[in-house]
């Protein structure tokens, strides 16, 4: 195929890549919290119970959504923010079921 072909396939590679590295980064440091979310899709999608809502997070895109809106960055990222939005209210204790 041509040069072209040749370029999308290299992209294509890179992406998934990237996307395999950010996906064990972030579990490793979600877990290394000892954070309770429930794991869909294989683990490409963890959805956190909170009393303002439910929050999905998308760890091999850096991408979480809180109703409409999209936020991104790591889960560094993602767990400040998610200190900030609770200010202090205390996570729910039920056990998350697994998927």
């Amino acid at each position: 195929m041509g040069d072209m072909g040749d370029n999308f396939r290299t992209i294509k590679k890179h992406s998934k890549e990237r996307k395999a590295t950010n996906m064990k980064s972030n579990l490793d440091y979600l877990n290394s919290l000892n954070m309770a979310y429930e794991v869909c899709n294989k683990g490409y999608q963890l959805n956190f119970y909170h009393s303002f809502g439910i929050v999905t997070f998308y760890p091999s895109t850096n991408k979480w959504i809180l109703g409409n809106k999209v936020y991104y960055g790591t889960a560094i990222n993602f767990v400040n923010w998610l200190e900030e939005k609770r200010k202090g209210i205390p996570w729910e204790t039920q056990q998350m079921s697994m998927k």
